[in-house]
Parts: C-alpha cells; sequence; structure tokens
C-alpha cells in the first residue's frame, strides 16, 4: 500500500490517475454523505474529464445481496480503477467488490471460507471522510450474512493507495467527530494489549494515539483543519496496529449494543472500554500508553478515559442502556476477538464487572 497522509495528500490523487492511464473510475460511496461537506466538489475537479459511475446502494451495515448488486454493477461497467470514499461502511463495500468480483464463484460459503488468492489488477483507492473505522488501512472487511457479522480478513482486501486528509472530514458533524474518534482510540489502545501485538503493531498503536488523545476534545468541540488532520491521521495508524494485532474484547462486546440499541459503534466501544482498561492492563508494562494520556497508573487512565468520554458527549454506563437480562449481551461476544484479549474472563465474571461500576 502506498499511503499518503496530511492536508494536502488530495493533490496525489490526479498523479495517481495519471500514472495508471485512468478513464473510467467505479466510486464507491455513502448514499447521502458524499454530497455533504464538499466532499463531491473536491472529487468532481480532481478527476476531471474521467468517467465515473457512482454505486451507493447498499446497507450502513453492508450485506450480502448489497455486495452482489455491487459486483454485478462492477462487472458490467468494468473500471479501472475502484475508488472507495467515505466512512467504514463505504470503505469496506469498495475492498469487498475490488476482492470478491475476481472469484469465479461468488456465494455464501465461497465468501466466509474464502482463502484462495484470486487477486483482481484493478487498483484500489480508499478515501475515508471520517477519522476512525481506520478501514483504508487495513486487510479486513465487514460483511452481514444472514443476519451474522462476518469479517473477511485476507491481504489482497488490502487497499493500493490510500489518501488520509482531513480536508474530507473538515465539516463533520460533532457526535460523528466524537464517536469516530474515539473508535480510533480505542483500536490503538486494544492494538497495544492484545495477544496478538507485536513490537510493529505497538509502534502504530502509540503513533497513532500521539495524534487523538491531545487533540480529540478539541477536535469534537472547536475543530480546524489541522485538528481534522491529526485525527485523520492517528485513525490511519490506529487502523495500522489493528491490521496486524486485530482488537479484542471491548470491541467483541461491542457489536451488540450497536445492532440492539443502535448505537454507532465507535460510541458502543468507548462505552465498554472503561471496563477493562484496569483487568486488561495490570499484569503488563503500558508505560508508554500512560506517558501519552499523561497518567501513572491503570486506574488513572481508566479515569482519564471517562473524562476524555464525558467531554466529548459519549460518557454512558452499560446499566444505563441494558436495564433488564445482561446475559443476551454476554453471549452475542465474537469469539475471534474474544480470544485476543490479554485477560481470559468467565460469563459470570463479565457480567460482575458490567455491574461492579
Amino acid at each position: 500500500m502506498k499511503k499518503y497522509l496530511g492536508n494536502s495528500s488530495h493533490l496525489h490523487i490526479n498523479g495517481i490517475l495519471r500514472q495508471h492511464n485512468i478513464q473510467k473510475v467505479f466510486l464507491v460511496s455513502n448514499r447521502n454523505s458524499f454530497f455533504k461537506g464538499g466532499i463531491w466538489e473536491y472529487l468532481r475537479n480532481i478527476l476531471g474529464g474521467c468517467d465515473f459511475l457512482r454505486f451507493y446502494d447498499f446497507n450502513i451495515n453492508p450485506q450480502f445481496d448489497d455486495l452482489l448488486k455491487g459486483i454485478e454493477t462492477f462487472l458490467q461497467y468494468d473500471p479501472d480503477l475502484i475508488m472507495g470514499i467515505g466512512g467504514g461502511s463505504a470503505m469496506d463495500m469498495a475492498k469487498l467488490i475490488r476482492h470478491l468480483a475476481a472469484y469465479p464463484v461468488i456465494d455464501k460459503k465461497t465468501i466466509i471460507n474464502s482463502g484462495k488468492d484470486y487477486k483482481s489488477t484493478t487498483p484500489l483507492m480508499l478515501i475515508p471522510t471520517t477519522s476512525g473505522s481506520g478501514s483504508e488501512a487495513t486487510r479486513f472487511a465487514v460483511l452481514y450474512i444472514d443476519g451474522v457479522k462476518h469479517s473477511l480478513c485476507h491481504d489482497s482486501i488490502l487497499a493500493d493507495y490510500a489518501i488520509v486528509d482531513g480536508l474530507f472530514s473538515a465539516k463533520l458533524p460533532e457526535y460523528i467527530t466524537a464517536y469516530t474518534a474515539i473508535d480510533a482510540v480505542c483500536q490503538a489502545v486494544e492494538s497495544y494489549w492484545a495477544k496478538g501485538a507485536d513490537k510493529k503493531s505497538r509502534s502504530y498503536a502509540l503513533k497513532g494515539l500521539r495524534y487523538l488523545v491531545p487533540s480529540i476534545c478539541d477536535a469534537v468541540t472547536r475543530p480546524n483543519l489541522q485538528l481534522r488532520e491529526k485525527m485523520a491521521i492517528g485513525s490511519f495508524y490506529a487502523g495500522q496496529a489493528i491490521n496486524i494485532s486485530k482488537t479484542t474484547l471491548p470491541h467483541a462486546l461491542s457489536y451488540y449494543l450497536t445492532s440492539k440499541y443502535n448505537l454507532a459503534h465507535g460510541h458502543a466501544v468507548g462505552i465498554i472500554l472503561p471496563y477493562f482498561l484496569i483487568a486488561n492492563t495490570n499484569k503488563m508494562d503500558i508505560t508508554p500508553v500512560l506517558k501519552v494520556f499523561k497518567v501513572q497508573s491503570p486506574a488513572e487512565l481508566q479515569s482519564r478515559f471517562i473524562t476524555i468520554m464525558r467531554k466529548i458527549g459519549l460518557y454512558m454506563r452499560i446499566e444505563d442502556i441494558i436495564k433488564t437480562d445482561m446475559e443476551p449481551f454476554i453471549d452475542a461476544v465474537n469469539r475471534e476477538r474474544m480470544i485476543n484479549n490479554p485477560v481470559s474472563f468467565t460469563k459470570e465474571q463479565l457480567i460482575s464487572i458490567f455491574k461492579s461500576r
């Protein structure tokens, strides 16, 4: 992957189009947000004389039938480049279309168990318009099949180009800025303590946190282009971190809150993370993370994180959301992410943790 980071990175797009002699662009975007915040105006000038077809007919949680429509449209159009621009859903859909359109047979079983590499020769460019999913930096893509969330993982899902420019998130609403940014912070923290972490992923996680933590509150409450840039770059590095380590228990538990209570994904993860900041870090050295947050201990880290959540308007307790039986919440945990957690918990222990605060 070639990455271009910072508030002038959009200037590289035209050169990439010329380099590949791009004539036709398959543009995957969110349905409505594409026309907000000046995104379309920027792109229209950048694309210049290129022909393009925009695909946006998919759910915010991409479904199997959405993917089939996208692949059919892509194959009929036969473009020279796929460009995914938007939040995580749009970028994931672009990644899935490029990856799976090369498969000779596309069915649910093939997708879930895809291990062969039929890598497409069509270049893929991703342009995030929110700062949080990190999708532009990962080899993962989410797809819902028969109501079940699947996270596909394959090296050929990774984009060829990532254009990470705060300009594209300049007019993002406050709430979206908040929950996407806290998602990136959670990704970086989880990546640091994950069983799958290594020296490189921890380096990326710390790099992301150094951009995100000092700037997140102002980026939400009084944003400017420089703060948008820091959020965008921090999110990219958090994405690079989880691309190696994957996420852990807070993400594993978050999907239930998103599907059952319609909470934005980043908001859900941010609510859950404080419950595990002490237990997951008590037996490991997280001194570099503590330094970024300017605290001395896991307990202070928990308090600092909650303070950030309050300042950006996201803080809630689990018991404020789940007012009856907590067992379905625990039972719905994503097992793969749970296994990657540095500490193992029984079902009873998890219920106790959420009732203890």
